[in-house]
């Protein structure tokens, strides 16, 4: 009951705060979600990858120079 002493404009401006939040929430899972991915690719290329990694696949690592990382 209350809502409806709400006057209309309020009720837009509050809105349209929520979609920009919305929409600036969403770039940011959209980012994260990116940047997600690119960490997931670093791990992966085993010239990115800590001493470990790269020690038990070595062929990987001298086939691929380092210039090729962002390919």
């Amino acid at each position: 009951a209350c809502a409806r002493h709400i006057s209309p404009t309020l009720q837009v401006q509050t809105f349209r705060t929520f979609d920009e939040a919305f929409t600036m929430a969403r770039k940011l899972e959209i980012r994260a979600i990116k940047e997600k991915k690119i960490q997931l690719q670093n791990k992966n290329t085993p010239f990115k990858s800590n001493d470990s990694s790269s020690s038990s696949k070595p062929q990987n690592n001298y086939s691929k120079p380092k210039g090729s990382a962002n390919v």
